[in-house]
């Protein structure tokens, strides 16, 4: 006589046997899923505390820095020291005015 408790265990041991391989693979992927989104978050957090500490303050003296627009160029100036600073592109925008626009814009920008 075949005991049915034997049995069932064969089956449920011959089923497990034949799936483990993808069970482990789905639960790998989904820590590895998690690991990745938990390292997102950290990295935006620390970004953000970054930009927080450090935008619009002057690299020279960390003062608050003003935004101040000059012939539709926009530059960073600092409250404290007067340091000025450009951003991406801007520099390059100012380059390619006329030579006798450029020295006006330095001219204003000195407030002159």
């Amino acid at each position: 006589m075949v005991d049915l408790k034997d049995v069932g265990k064969a089956k449920e041991e011959q089923w497990f046997n034949a799936h483990e391989a993808e069970m482990l693979r789905k639960a790998r992927e989904k820590k590895e899923a998690e690991l990745h989104k938990k390292r997102e978050a950290e990295e935006n957090a620390e970004r953000e505390r970054l930009k927080a500490a450090h935008y619009m303050h002057c690299p020279k003296c960390g003062r608050k820095m003003a935004e101040k627009s000059l012939d539709g160029i926009n530059v960073d100036e600092c409250t404290m020291c007067g340091g000025v600073y450009f951003d991406a592109g801007e520099l390059e925008q100012l380059l390619s005015k006329k030579v006798e626009e450029r020295k006006g814009f330095f001219k204003r920008l000195m407030g002159a």
